[in-house]
C-alpha cells in the first residue's frame, strides 16, 4: 500500500470514527437537548404564570378579608338564634333602666325557600318613663342586631298609684327582626 492509499484509509477511517461518533454519542444527545430546551421554555412560561397570579395574591387577600368582614357584620347583624336579639333588647334597657316586664315572640312564616332570612315578631311589654322610653329607642335602632319598630302604644298614668320610681308610662312595643337561615354555602 503506497502512501496515498494509507492516507485515504486512514481519512476514511477518522470520517468513519466521526459518523460513528455522530450517531452514537452527540446526535441523541443533541435530541434530548432539544427537548429539554423545550422543556425548560415550558417551564419558564408555567413560572410566569404563576408569577402573575403571585401578583395577584395580596389583592385577593384583601378581597377575602373583605368579604370576611361583612360576613362577620352580617353575622352580628342577622344572628342565627332569638337569643341573641333578646340579649341585644335585654342589654339596650338595662344600660337605660327601661324596665321590660314581658316579651313574646312569633316567627312570621314565608313559604319561600330561596330568602336566607327568617322574620320574627317580639311583643314587649314594659314600663318606664318618656326619657327611659326614648332612651331605649334611640339604643334600638343604633343596635347591631337589625330590629326595627313596628308598632307603639303607650299608656300614661297621672295618678300616683299607677308610677313606680317615676315610671308613669305602660308600653307595648311590637318589633320586628331577621334571624339568619342555617344555610349551608354551595
Amino acid at each position: 500500500m503506497n502512501y496515498t492509499q494509507k492516507a485515504l484509509a486512514i481519512l476514511a477511517g477518522i470520517i468513519l470514527l466521526l459518523l460513528a461518533f455522530w450517531l452514537v454519542f452527540y446526535h441523541p444527545v443533541a435530541a434530548r437537548y432539544g427537548e429539554l430546551q423545550e422543556k425548560s421554555a415550558e417551564l419558564e412560561r408555567r413560572i410566569e404564570k404563576q408569577k402573575a397570579r403571585i401578583k395577584k395574591l395580596p389583592r385577593i387577600n384583601k378581597e377575602i378579608v373583605s368579604i370576611r368582614n361583612k360576613l362577620a357584620r352580617l353575622e352580628v347583624q342577622y344572628p342565627r338564634t332569638i337569643e341573641t336579639v333578646y340579649q341585644a333588647i335585654t342589654q339596650a334597657a338595662d344600660r337605660v333602666g327601661f324596665k321590660i316586664l314581658k316579651k313574646e315572640t312569633r316567627e312570621r312564616l314565608v313559604n319561600d325557600p330561596s330568602l336566607a332570612l327568617k322574620e320574627h315578631n317580639v311583643e314587649i311589654t314594659a314600663r318606664s318613663s318618656f326619657r327611659e322610653l326614648g332612651e331605649f329607642l334611640h339604643e334600638i335602632k343604633n343596635s347591631a342586631v337589625i330590629v326595627t319598630v313596628e308598632g307603639l302604644t303607650i299608656i300614661s298614668y297621672s295618678d300616683d298609684q299607677f308610677r313606680e320610681n317615676g315610671r308613669d308610662l305602660d308600653v307595648n312595643l311590637a318589633l320586628t327582626t331577621y334571624l339568619s337561615k342555617n344555610k349551608k354555602l354551595e
